[in-house]
């Protein structure tokens, strides 16, 4: 049996039907566009209101998506990375690739641990911390900060290369407020003692 072939089908619709499907067709095409130059526009919509690749601070990387604005201390920026470090006066140290090589200290001191003067300075650090821990005349909170402040200088000092802006925060701010407003006599003679050798030490005075 042979098979008839089937001819085109022709469309059915009028003129008239053809004109209302273009002119949709043109419309939608015109929304599209005009969300298109609105986004661009704005510098885009919410979406593009971060940074679409991770940011470089120092020498990590941070991916934008992971940083929370409620963790970032009172003003400083959550993408500002090391930038209050760098604001600082302290520069960090610059340790070594290998375990065999040298800690690079900016603006360090040189210490003579056997001089009369480191004596004479551990001598009076030593009666200061005691005389402080038994005192009634700073409150409590302060006193703990000055101790803390005044061992950690006191470790600072007496390694290989102490860095003169440590020994300025941590030694010579709280022992020359400590002999200026302490209260006691005994106490702020003995800070103005501590005070007077560590500058002779480090080259001030």
């Amino acid at each position: 049996m042979t098979k008839k072939k089937r001819s085109p089908k022709v469309s059915k619709l009028g003129p008239a039907k053809k004109r209302r499907l273009k002119d949709k067709s043109a419309g939608i095409g015109s929304s599209i566009a005009a969300a298109s130059g609105s986004a661009a526009g704005t510098g885009g919509a919410a979406a593009f209101a971060k940074p679409l690749f991770p940011l470089r601070v120092g020498e990590r990387v941070i991916n934008p998506a992971a940083l929370d604005p409620a963790m970032t201390p009172p003003g400083v920026g959550a993408q500002s990375g090391g930038d209050a470090l760098r604001a600082g006066a302290v520069t960090p140290t610059i340790y070594p690739d290998s375990p065999l090589g040298l800690a690079i200290v900016q603006n360090y001191v040189a210490i003579n641990f056997q001089t009369e003067e480191f004596g004479r300075f551990n001598k009076n650090i030593e009666a200061l911390l005691a005389e402080l821990r038994q005192s009634n005349e700073i409150s409590g909170e302060l006193r703990d900060q000055l101790v803390s402040e005044l061992r950690a200088g006191r470790e600072i000092i007496s390694g290989p290369k102490p860095q003169r802006d440590l020994l300025d925060l941590l030694l010579v701010k709280p022992l020359k407020w400590l002999a200026e407003k302490s209260g006691t006599a005994i106490v702020s003679k003995l800070a103005a003692d501590a005070l007077g050798w560590l500058l002779k030490m480090i080259g001030a005075i």
